[in-house]
């Protein structure tokens, strides 16, 4: 799940982009904004005070996406890990940016860059 953490930020980006800027419509931008880095921040939250979670683990909770290359006895994955120091700083980077994405969208309500 440590994957939805990174990737649902550039979902949401990737929406914005190609949807968001057609539509023209802030409450869609925002929304789509607001709810991704939110999505963020509670899986965030999940792992890492969840049963078995980053916080009170002994080991780092580790989520395998790839292989990327194997020769021999040598393998280098591709994948995130979350210990104690990176989980604080996840939480406190995601919940810091959703609070400026919330304030950013009422900030920005009738701007005309806005989108």
């Amino acid at each position: 799940m440590l994957r939805y953490i990174v990737f649902a930020p550039l979902v949401g980006a990737a929406i914005n982009w190609l949807v968001g800027r057609r539509l023209r419509s802030e409450a869609f931008i925002g929304t789509v904004a607001c709810t991704t880095i939110g999505i963020s921040t509670v899986i965030a939250f999940l792992l890492a005070f969840g049963t078995n979670g980053a916080l009170s683990a002994e080991v780092p909770v580790l989520d395998h996406l790839w292989t990327w290359m194997e020769v021999g006895r040598f393998r280098a994955d591709f994948g995130f890990a979350m210990d104690r120091l990176s989980g604080i700083y996840t939480l406190f980077v995601t919940f810091v940016g959703l609070l400026i994405h919330v304030f950013a969208t009422g900030y920005m309500h009738g701007d005309t860059g806005f989108y």
